[in-house]
């Protein structure tokens, strides 16, 4: 087993794993597809911009986004100049991000333009800055994308200032300076307020080294190489949520590709398994359970239009949230299987975030690591 530098930041582990996999499809959103070296071009981008408007090392920043690539450069841009994410999801309650802003008192937001009215009443008060990044560039469907235009509209979810979106701001030269920070064992980089997939606010603290060496671990069960080639649904929340921040680590690093959507909904899992063809996936209880429908009270049998050998390419499952239930695992395993599934669910539905074990390497017990693993093929 590798032994992991615990000084290493989540950016400095994302590159070490990539720098000779630059080539590699790392991301794709829709029909774009994003390599390695692509990715970190934007990442250090991201940090330039960032670091002109002001952020610094031990400044909490507020995001609250979906799963674009917007995202995710700019949470390891955010990782690389030392600072701390605070995630807000764009889909909470006024009154609960209010309380989460005044609990944190972030420098700055970084806000999806839809939930820009969920701040920005609260910016003079709290003093805070914000950057908004619109998703109407990201949706291909011009009706979705007309009908996206118009609640903007209607909800003044946008700016005027050319100096807060995040479109105009990336567009612009920062010269060749890099504000890279070191990373120190220990340093508090991530605050999320939503742990899971339950969705129930627990007020998670990430450390990188205990994220880093939990990826590490996931190597070593499974061996350099078995992620290659990989495409891995990403359809967890990594914004807003510790599960899909750690799903989302975990594959770029181990060099799968990170297929993006905005479809995170459990109604949409299995057409986006189809769509991506998917050779590994996450999702919470919510999501499997969409697998099956109900013979009888109690009883659960698999979704009837389901199609066989539609999932003959997925091979790596994880579910996090609650424990197993008897009612449901059985026929959530046979409609995989019916559907040409490598792998099952297994005997533990873990991946359980906030305090857990996390003895790796040095034999350390790290008190915020992030997972207590367990699953099976």
């Amino acid at each position: 087993m590798k032994k992991i530098n615990p000084n290493q930041s989540k950016y400095d582990y994302l590159y070490e794993s990539l720098k000779n996999k630059m080539d590699n499809i790392s991301l794709t959103f829709d029909k774009e597809k994003i390599s390695a070296e692509e990715m970190f071009e934007a990442i250090n981008l991201y940090a330039k911009m960032l670091h002109s408007k002001g952020v610094r090392k031990g400044d909490l920043i507020g995001v609250s986004m979906f799963n674009t690539p917007e995202g995710v450069y700019l949470l390891y841009a955010l990782n690389l100049l030392g600072a701390i994410v605070v995630g807000f999801d764009p889909f909470g309650k006024k009154e609960d991000i209010k309380n989460q802003l005044e609990l944190t008192k972030p420098k700055m937001v970084i806000t999806v333009d839809s939930a820009y009215n969920k701040f920005k009443g609260l910016s003079r008060s709290l003093d805070f800055s914000s950057i908004l990044y619109s998703l109407s560039d990201r949706i291909s469907d011009k009706k979705v994308r007309l009908q996206y235009e118009l609640q903007k509209l209607m909800l003044l979810n946008f700016t005027l200032s050319k100096g807060k979106r995040l479109n105009s701001l990336v567009k612009k030269d920062y010269g060749e300076f890099f504000p890279k920070i070191p990373y120190v064992s220990g340093e508090l980089r991530d605050i999320i307020f939503t742990g899971g997939s339950t969705g129930i606010p627990k007020g998670v603290e990430l450390n990188d080294y205990a994220l880093n060496a939990g990826v590490e671990g996931m190597k070593t069960m499974y061996g350099d190489g078995y992620f290659d080639g990989m495409i891995y649904l990403g359809q967890i929340p990594f914004g807003y949520m510790s599960f899909g921040k750690t799903v989302m680590h975990t594959a770029l690093t181990n060099g799968a590709t990170y297929a993006l959507t905005l479809k995170a909904f459990p109604k949409d899992f299995y057409d986006e398994l189809v769509r991506t063809n998917a050779s590994g996936t996450s999702g919470g209880p919510i999501h499997w359970t969409s697998f099956i429908e109900e013979a009888s009270e109690g009883v659960y049998k698999p979704r009837s239009d389901l199609k066989p050998n539609s999932l003959k390419n997925l091979k790596l499952l994880f579910s996090g949230g609650e424990a197993r239930r008897e009612a449901t695992i059985e026929p959530i395993n046979r409609a995989l299987e019916y559907c040409g599934c490598q792998g099952k669910i297994g005997e533990a539905l873990g991946l359980t975030e906030s305090y857990g074990f996390g003895i790796y390497n040095t034999g350390i017990f790290l008190k915020k690591v992030l997972w207590v693993f367990q699953f099976q093929d």
